[in-house]
C-alpha cells in the first residue's frame, strides 16, 4: 500500500484530543483537593493543576487570536505574581505549647480562596476555547487536510 506509515492530520487531531482529555481527567481529579501535597510530584495540587491549565492552553494556543493569547498571558503572570507574594501555604514559628518555638507550614485560608478562585475563572475560560476550536474541528470547519 502506497499510504502505508503516511501520517494525517486526522491522527494528530485524534492524539491531541487524547492530550487533552487526560489533562481534563487530571483537572477534574486535582480538584477535589487543591490543597493537597502530591507526594509524586512534591507539589502541592493547586500549583499541579495551574501547570496542567497551562499545559492545556498550549494544547490550543495556535488557534487562539492575539488577544486570546494575551489575556492567557495575563492570567499567567498574574497567577505567578500571586504565588511569588501570597502563596496559600506559608512557614511560620508556632509555640508548641511548652514554651519552644518551631516551624509549621499553614494555610491561609483568605489566599487559598483567592487563589482557588482565579484557578477556576482560568479554567473556564480554557474550556470555553477548547469548545470553540475544538468544537468547529469536529463538525468538520477548518479541518486540516491530509499532508
Amino acid at each position: 500500500m502506497a499510504d502505508e506509515g503516511k501520517e494525517t492530520a486526522y491522527q494528530e487531531g485524534n492524539l491531541q484530543l487524547g492530550r487533552v482529555h487526560d489533562l481534563q481527567i487530571k483537572l477534574n481529579n486535582l480538584n477535589l483537593d487543591l490543597v493537597g501535597f502530591n507526594d509524586e510530584f512534591e507539589r502541592y495540587n493547586y500549583l499541579i493543576k495551574f501547570d496542567c491549565l497551562n499545559t492545556l492552553f498550549s494544547e490550543i494556543s495556535s488557534s487562539c487570536d492575539p488577544n486570546e493569547k494575551k489575556k492567557a498571558s495575563k492570567f499567567i503572570k498574574g497567577i505567578n505574581n500571586f504565588l511569588k507574594t501570597n502563596s496559600p501555604y506559608r512557614e511560620k514559628k508556632v509555640n508548641d505549647g511548652w514554651g519552644v518555638l518551631r516551624q509549621q507550614t499553614v494555610l491561609y485560608r483568605k489566599d487559598f480562596d483567592l487563589l482557588r478562585g482565579v484557578l477556576f475563572e482560568y479554567e473556564l475560560w480554557i474550556k470555553s476555547l477548547l469548545h470553540k476550536y475544538f468544537r468547529r474541528n469536529i463538525e468538520g470547519e477548518g479541518r486540516p487536510k491530509e499532508f
